[in-house]
């Protein structure tokens, strides 16, 4: 056991620097945690205040670490990452969270470099970096990365307390760090789940998708007898299928009386089929899978397929223009203006035209025929000042900026109703989608509920 009073008794200057008690013991508890996660045969046991705040006994896996550090609550969404090259100079393994356990800050992303925890931020980048578009902005993943490399590779003392390290060859690093959590991402089921009440429910850490079935047959919605029969997709191997994502960006929504939910059968989707029973709050589709209930959130949905559509299209080349009859007036800020001009030449090739005027004033004379077609005049302009106010994000390009804001101001909206066969083209889109699982802004598209989680909340299982 170890025991530490009056620390800095005699350092005043760093007395004066110290937080207080809640801050200072946070600090402790992080170093221990991070100890734990790579001292697996070590029994810790960390007290604060007289109570215990982790107990983690000695464990063969670190997979049985994790639940004593973070919690089963944590622990049953983290996957193993599996190293697509492990010949290579650098080994990684370890676990990363599901995008739902995104944290606003980096507290709970633990790196190691040869079994030592370090601060890296190289290797931390490199697994937000992984996550690509399925984590929120702003957000960390929470995963304990373990880096194996050549010690004459790493500089250990460029920290005084060792905390920090160097790689000779940062790149190399960084760059199988990423391919490794993003292979195994990309494998993995990451459907948004709802968190469990109880700390005894078994792991399923991990779990591989289902394999795609062979010679299934495709099933069409009707309202007649019901489908029984399913098919699932394998997400990893599913290419993308620009009429079924144009499909759904034709989605408009509908007025008058809330229509009637027949029974649709089972529609392909992504890695499960899944049966539409009907909308509710305008928002959110309601459906049902195997021993599952799945909501989905129809904007972030509808914004993720329209972002591949338009994607798709602009790989080809410019995008169609539409001359507007009368040019659009727009009076710019200085500060719009200069937005404007970084991003002048990402918005031509997606169809936009300008030309400034004498006076200041800022003229579009053209537009995507696809705004013009399926937007307002009002709408139109709304984009056009989010387009000039948006800030870049200094993580993606500017072309990439504004199809994202495109995809969002086309999409359908939440609050806006639509009717079963709409539901049907948009849960067809997912099958065809590259990464259906989140919008372009890392939102979840979709939760789902297990029988299970249904059963505990109404007290039918223990």
């Amino acid at each position: 056991a170890i025991e530490i009073r009056d620390l800095f008794y005699n350092v005043p200057a760093r007395r004066r620097f110290m937080k207080g008690p809640g801050p200072e013991g946070a600090r402790v508890t992080d170093a221990v945690q991070r100890l734990a996660l790579t001292r697996r045969m070590v029994h810790f046991v960390h007290v604060v205040a007289g109570r215990e705040v982790l107990n983690a006994p000695p464990a063969s896996n670190l997979k049985d670490r994790a639940v004593a550090v973070l919690g089963r609550d944590v622990a049953r969404y983290m996957i193993p990452i599996v190293d697509p090259d492990p010949d290579d100079p650098v080994d990684v393994s370890g676990l990363t969270g599901k995008p739902q356990l995104a944290r606003p800050n980096k507290t709970q992303l633990f790196v190691s470099v040869n079994g030592r925890p370090v601060d890296a931020p190289e290797v931390s980048e490199a697994v937000k970096a992984a996550y690509g578009e399925i984590l929120f902005r702003g957000r960390w993943p929470v995963a304990v990365v373990e880096v194996g490399v050549d010690p004459a590779r790493v500089d250990v003392n460029v920290h005084p307390a060792k905390r920090e390290v160097l790689f000779r060859d940062s790149e190399l690093v960084e760059r199988a760090v990423e391919e490794a959590i993003g292979s195994t991402l990309v494998k993995a089921d990451l459907v948004t789940e709802t968190a469990p009440r109880r700390t005894d429910i078994p792991l399923d850490v991990g779990a591989a998708p289902a394999e795609p079935e062979e010679d299934l047959p495709t099933f069409e919605p009707a309202s007649g007898e019901p489908m029984t029969g399913s098919v699932q997709i394998d997400l990893a191997g599913g290419a993308l299928e620009e009429d079924r994502l144009r499909a759904a960006m034709d989605i408009r929504p509908i007025v008058g009386e809330r229509p009637g939910w027949d029974d649709l059968g089972h529609v392909p989707s992504w890695l499960v089929s899944l049966r539409p029973v009907g909308q509710i709050m305008d928002t959110y589709i309601v459906c049902e899978g195997e021993d599952a209930m799945y909501l989905i959130d129809q904007h972030a949905l509808a914004e993720r397929l329209t972002y591949e559509s338009i994607k798709a299209s602009a790989a080809h080349g410019r995008l169609k223009q539409q001359l507007v009859l009368e040019p659009i007036a727009l009076h710019p800020t200085e500060s719009q203006l200069t937005r404007l001009e970084t991003r002048r030449d990402a918005l031509e090739s997606l169809g936009f035209s300008f030309f400034n005027a004498d006076d200041g004033t800022l003229y579009v004379k053209a537009l995507p025929s696809m705004l013009g077609q399926k937007m307002t005049q009002e709408e139109v302009d709304v984009l056009l000042q989010d387009l000039l106010e948006g800030e870049a994000s200094g993580t993606v390009s500017a072309k990439e900026e504004v199809i994202r804001s495109m995809a969002c101001h086309l999409s359908i909206r939440a609050g806006q109703r639509l009717s079963p066969k709409q539901v049907v083209t948009l849960l067809r889109g997912m099958a065809g989608s590259t990464d259906p699982l989140a919008c372009v802004h890392g939102r979840p598209t979709a939760i789902r509920v297990t029988k299970g989680e249904l059963e505990r909340m109404f007290k039918r299982t223990e």
